[in-house]
This record gives C-alpha cells, structure tokens and sequence, in this order.
C-alpha cells in the first residue's frame, strides 16, 4: 500500500479553508439571527422606533462579533434590557418638572419613579442564538465537508 502524503496534505489544508470559511459564514449567521430576534421582540413597547433601529451587529476581529443596542440614538437601552430601580427625579433644566397625570398637567421640583422591570431582550436574543447554534453548525459544517 502507498500513501501520497504530499496529496493528503493538500486535502487536509483545503479541508481546513472550507471549515474555516464555513465557521466564519456560521458565526455570521448566528449574529444576524440574534440581531433578528431583539429586533422583533414585544418585550418592550418601542413609541419612537429609536431602541428598535438601534439594534445593529458588527465585528471587532475576524472571529468576534456582536450584537448590540442603545448609543447615541437610544442612550435608555441599558434601562430597558436590565430595568430600573426606584428613584427620585429632579428639576435640573428648570424649576419644575411637568408631566400629566390622570389627564390633569402637573408641575413637581421633584417626583419618585417607582422604578422599571427588566424587558431583556438582549439577554433573550444571545439565549436564542445560543440555542440555535448547534443547528447552525451541524448544517453549516455538513455542508462544507461536501
């Protein structure tokens, strides 16, 4: 029996590409689902569209990508993702705050926010990712050994 080693050398490498390639394209993959996934959550009610729009991927290496929310735009995501404890609100720009309650406008130097609960929609986006991606990389890698 021979062995062409210089011919099983050149498989194993050209092997090594594709899955390469295809771990790449899965990651890819995986990035734009979780993307998807906060972008149509009903976790939160989204009155401007700001938080929703804010939702974007991006990459910081060949191998690190990410899903975020908030920045300029949507500055509250982080209150919206992890919620709010109880806090007072102050007048800072002006001498009162004013606001309607019970359809009455009211005018306050200070009032106390009972506080948010979390709508972690994040949390639920990278939790779904990370459920689908042996799917994912089972067909993704199938494919690439073809």
């Amino acid at each position: 029996m021979k062995v062409d080693s210089a011919a099983t050398r050149a498989d194993l490498a050209k092997l090594q590409v594709e899955i390469l390639s295809a771990t790449r394209q899965i990651l890819g993959q995986l990035a734009a689902f979780a993307q998807q996934h906060a972008k149509a959550t009903t976790a939160f009610k989204d009155r401007s569209g700001r938080l929703r729009a804010s939702i974007r991927r991006g990459q910081k290496g060949p191998w690190a990508l990410f899903v975020a929310a908030g920045g300029r735009q949507a500055r509250y995501a982080q209150y919206i993702e992890s919620g709010s404890k109880p806090h007072e609100i102050k007048a800072r720009r002006a001498k009162l705050l004013r606001f309607e309650q019970n359809g009455t406008v009211v005018f306050r130097k200070r009032v106390y926010h009972p506080g948010t609960k979390p709508a972690r929609f994040m949390s639920s986006a990278r939790d779904a990712a990370e459920a689908a991606a042996t799917q994912f990389v089972e067909s993704g890698l199938s494919a690439a050994m073809k």
